[in-house]
């Protein structure tokens, strides 16, 4: 089982390495060392602020190569670029190795891995897959478990995988 082990010193949230909690502190403790100067904004990471600029200011968008398809800068762009290509392109060899599409049956969300769409799965079903084991609160994702036991316990180790949790499920009463 592996556990966080850095924490942040203001909010008490835990992580597995200094880079991840540096960016939460700078993400959600408003550490900000640069300003933007087209506007207002400013970021605690140097290549955050050159995103927002190319993105909002230069309007930098990434373009489908075989369509005039356009998706604007977000977290999961390469994921959105793929699940087009895939679904709009599927016989074009130059894109590469497309990969297959998981479609979510109760609320058509696509996924391009397995496990995500498993993971998500979770939130259509009345079951409670994640309990509690200092109390009787049950939740369908880890993640509901995890955030659960370190702001109402104040764990300070936390598996940062399900792997190890899946041991009681019960169904919604």
């Amino acid at each position: 089982m592996q556990y966080a082990a850095l924490m942040c010193e203001k909010c008490g949230s835990w992580y597995n390495s200094s880079a991840t909690l540096a960016v939460h502190r700078a993400t959600h403790h408003h550490t900000t060392r640069f300003q933007c100067d087209q506007c207002d904004r400013t970021f605690g990471f140097r290549c955050f602020l050159e995103k927002h600029i190319r993105v909002d200011h230069q309007h930098e968008r990434l373009s489908c190569q075989l369509c005039d398809k356009t998706f604007k800068y977000s977290q999961d762009l390469k994921i959105d670029l793929c699940i087009h290509q895939t679904k709009e392109h599927p016989d074009n060899k130059s894109v590469g190795k497309l990969k297959p599409i998981y479609i979510c049956e109760h609320c058509g969300k696509e996924f391009i891995t397995k496990g995500n769409l498993t993971a998500h799965s979770y939130i259509h079903e009345e079951v409670y897959r994640f309990a509690c084991q200092l109390c009787s609160q049950s939740f369908k994702q880890y993640a509901g478990l995890r955030h659960h036991m370190i702001n109402a316990h104040k764990l300070t180790k936390v598996p940062v995988s399900a792997e190890d949790c899946v041991e009681n499920v019960q169904p919604l009463s």
